[in-house]
């Protein structure tokens, strides 16, 4: 269930570029309060046979990184020999096909790759959320709680469905191959149903892989792209825990409006999740195409040393504190009562400060 440090570590990882096809991402990463970082992604714009093509993804890890980190290190490879990838078209229904049966293979790999994966010895497992970015499609695959949101438009245009042990058609694979539910958790322990790596919930020979207690069997859906699509967020569940679809978005939005690039705003949707209460390591992919809204010189703003560039960011952070509050659907239930944020308010309340 996780164990967490004394204060959160907010060093930023990152991977960020400006794309040939007109796009441009940005990853930031950060340990937080979880005592392992345990997160990983890929991310490669050099695909095969796939020109102007790109395949993103990141990996929520549990238990221990083996799993995230391998899959990290191998996914691109992995996807793109599949047989489906090689001799397959490249249109969006047959990428579908790449990516689920893809995660399949990189399941067996992963543990083929590691004896002490293979013994039981390590037990880690990861969530994958990834996807293929195309001229005409976009085609996203979840496997597991982490989550894509595709913004066009001005809303949300597509969101994946996480998957839980408690959802109805997951208690019931998990009860046919044996297992059951405790606290909302496969067996008493695994917060998610479907994932790569868990080895030890895939323990029987005579089931099919999309059959056993926890699966890599995801779940696959390609949008056509439109020049009115303004950005895709690959992200794991330390971000959705705090902040709904629409927040993020709105989030989002508030920082491109002040002129900041993806690399800044993924930063700065980590500090602010953290800032809401996120108690677990944080990954969020970021995914700017053409149409994505642009700079306000209204609301810009240009400051000629650091101390006055922070000053101007912490004005910033606090409109968007005030926005978000009074915004419905961008927190989900009890996110403000459980901020520091909020108990901070709650405190000063009480003393009679405020």
């Amino acid at each position: 269930m996780g164990a967490f440090l004394e204060k959160p570590v907010t060093e930023k990882h990152h991977d960020a570029a400006t794309l040939p096809n007109g796009l441009s991402y940005a990853l930031s990463s950060m340990q937080g309060w979880r005592i392992h970082m345990e997160d990983a992604h890929a991310v490669s714009a050099d695909l095969p046979n796939l020109p102007n093509g790109a395949l993103f993804a990141v990996f929520d890890g549990h238990g221990g990184k083996t799993v995230s980190t391998t899959a990290g290190e191998i996914f691109i490879q992995a996807i793109t020999s599949t047989e489906a990838y090689t001799k397959g078209d490249k249109s969006a229904a047959n990428l579908e096909q790449v990516l689920s049966k893809g995660l399949f293979e990189l399941d067996e790999a992963i543990k083929e790759k590691h004896p002490q994966l293979k013994a039981g010895h390590d037990r880690s497992g990861s969530t994958v959320i990834c996807g293929f970015v195309t001229e005409t499609s976009v085609v996203l695959c979840n496997c597991g709680d982490s989550r894509a949101v595709l913004v066009s438009d001005g809303k949300v245009k597509f969101a994946t469905s996480d998957h839980k042990p408690s959802d109805e058609i997951e208690t019931q694979r998990i009860k046919n191959a044996g297992g059951f539910i405790e606290m909302g958790r496969v067996c008493g322990n695994l917060a998610v149903s479907r994932a790569i790596g868990d080895y030890e919930y895939k323990d029987r020979p005579d089931l099919k892989p999309e059959e056993q207690k926890v699966t890599a069997l995801s779940d696959t859906t390609s949008i056509s792209r439109t020049p009115k699509d303004e950005f895709l967020v690959l992200a794991c569940d330390g971000i959705w825990d705090v902040l709904t679809n629409e927040g993020v978005q709105l989030v989002v939005n508030f920082f491109l409006e002040r002129g900041y690039d993806a690399e800044r705003i993924a930063d700065l949707l980590l500090d602010y999740c953290l800032e809401l209460g996120s108690k677990d390591n944080m990954s969020a992919l970021l995914i700017l195409f053409p149409g994505c809204r642009k700079p306000d010189p209204s609301l810009t703003k240009t400051a000629e040393t650091e101390e006055a560039r922070a000053t101007i960011l912490e004005e910033q952070m606090m409109r968007l504190r005030q926005i978000v509050e009074s915004t419905p659907n961008v927190l989900p239930a009890g996110a403000i009562e459980t901020s520091p944020m909020a108990a901070s308010k709650a405190s000063q309340m009480s003393s009679g400060t405020v």
